[in-house]
């Protein structure tokens, strides 16, 4: 079973330091094999919303592989 998990976080720091480090996430979220990842900001207020999809049997599985 497919299970999409979104995370709404706020980052707080600098425009160019909060992008390095969405950045960074992103390639961690592709390295680890998750299917469809994304990620969307406003730099100016560092709200963010992180989405991808986890193959698990359980909505506790999908929660350990998030």
């Amino acid at each position: 079973m497919k299970w999409q998990i979104r995370l709404e976080v706020e980052i707080y720091g600098e425009p160019d330091d909060i992008e390095a480090l969405l950045d960074r996430a992103m390639d961690d979220l592709v390295n680890t094999g998750v299917e469809d990842p994304s990620i969307g900001a406003a730099l100016g207020t560092g709200a963010t919303e992180i989405e991808f999809v986890v193959d698990s049997d359980s909505l506790e599985g999908a929660h350990k592989s998030a």
